[in-house]
């Protein structure tokens, strides 16, 4: 469904091995037998296995902007945001019962942030994975909880308007703060879902 969103579950322990921590090590131990292994036909075999490796490092570099990085923890269950509820794994939660709310959609799988480096020796992967985004809510008998979710697609955000303004009526969050979480790039955009707000 377009306003479902898989849940993300963070594990911030999880230790993943980079491309960096793959290859440098493995280059580092061809260039060292390289050096030290000058009898044939070692030596042309380890000459061969470098220029493989200068190739490898070619590709990584231009496709990193293209690959996603790796997802610290797991993606479990949905959040589905409709007009008047928000539902967790199958579960309902009307609007009515949330006293507070704060949420961030800016990021999905494939953007490439402006803080991202990409000159240097990283060729680990630089586009997201879409999983920054999350929803912090807090009910009126005193629950709160916090939801990382994964966005696919840049606009997929777009299918939550209705939620936000529904939040706005019920006066649970407000208009300025809804247009700092959606940072709409221009007046026109902004003015557009103005005037959704009447309709």
């Amino acid at each position: 469904m377009y306003n479902s969103f898989q849940i993300f579950i963070p594990n911030n322990g999880k230790f993943i091995l980079g491309t960096n921590l793959t290859y440098y090590p493995l280059l580092a131990v061809f260039i060292i037998l390289f050096l030290n292994l000058r009898v044939q036909p070692y030596h042309g075999i380890i000459n061969v296995i470098l220029v493989v490796f200068i190739f490898i490092y070619l590709y990584l570099g231009v496709s990193r902007t293209y690959r996603i990085k790796p997802i610290k923890g797991k993606l479990e269950g949905s959040i589905l945001f409709e007009k008047d509820f928000l539902v967790v794994n199958n579960t309902k939660i009307s609007l009515s019962k949330i006293q507070s709310i704060k949420l961030s959609v800016g990021d999905f799988t494939g953007e490439l942030y402006h803080r991202a480096n990409l000159r240097g020796p990283n060729l680990n992967p630089v586009a997201s994975n879409g999983t920054n985004n999350w929803i912090e809510y807090g009910l009126q008998n005193g629950v709160k909880n916090k939801i990382f979710f994964k966005q696919e697609y840049d606009t997929q955000h777009e299918s939550i308007y209705p939620f936000l303004k529904t939040l706005i009526q019920k006066k649970i969050i407000t208009l300025a703060e809804v247009l700092m979480i959606l940072d709409f790039e221009s007046d026109y955009n902004i003015q557009s879902f103005k005037n959704s707000l009447n309709k």
